[in-house]
């Protein structure tokens, strides 16, 4: 598992190069990632934390939810 930076973002995880998983220890939103459709207009971001939100390239999940998910 490798992750990706840049100068003014970073991603914790990248599963392949289509998918991404973010890891937040507190709130976030889809705007708080309106950059990543921009980087990577053909990928999907998983953000992990305490909110549930839907964007065209950006969900969030909880922590409780991702860890209950069946692969």
């Amino acid at each position: 598992m490798h992750y990706w930076q840049s100068a003014e973002h970073e991603i914790d995880f990248v599963l392949d190069h289509e998918t991404f998983l973010e890891v937040k220890g507190g709130k976030a939103t889809a705007l708080d990632f309106a950059w990543f459709g921009r980087t990577f207009p053909r990928a999907r971001l998983r953000v992990v934390g305490q909110d549930r939100f839907e964007s065209r390239t950006v969900s969030g999940t909880t922590m409780q939810e991702f860890l209950l998910e069946v692969p």
